[in-house]
């Protein structure tokens, strides 16, 4: 899916990745992280409601949306619109026995929500 002159770095802390593309227009593209760190927002409550512990954590984005689900559990994906600064941004979060994961696509120039959404279907849990 992804093409082969894309780069996959592990974090120096072990618990992060980022999928980056090759450059093109000044931008590299795709460019996926996945997080999945320890402290407390990333190890929310067993009891917790997910959508609401992302919004109490994550106040700034220009859209909610809950519909998704990843590897068979639901989720939470924020929206970023573009600005000035910045392109646009998505993160999906989700939990995994009692680890958050946040999966956040920044759009560098492009969006391709095919190869978006089939990175997002195929994401499984060891």
């Amino acid at each position: 899916m992804l093409r082969p002159d894309t780069t996959l770095l592990e974090g120096t802390d072990g618990r992060s990745v980022q999928i980056s593309g090759p450059l093109a227009g000044g931008e590299h593209w795709p460019m996926i992280e996945v997080h999945y760190l320890d402290s407390e927002f990333f190890h929310p409550p067993a009891d917790a409601d997910l959508r609401q512990w992302v919004l109490d954590h994550v106040p700034a984005h220009d859209a909610v949306d809950t519909r998704m689900q990843i590897a068979g559990r639901p989720t939470v994906h924020l929206r970023t619109e573009a600005s000035q600064q910045a392109g646009a941004r998505d993160e999906t979060y989700v939990v995994d026995d009692g680890q958050l994961f946040t999966i956040a696509i920044l759009h560098a120039g492009r969006e391709d929500w095919d190869l978006y959404t089939a990175f997002l279907n195929g994401f499984s849990f060891p």
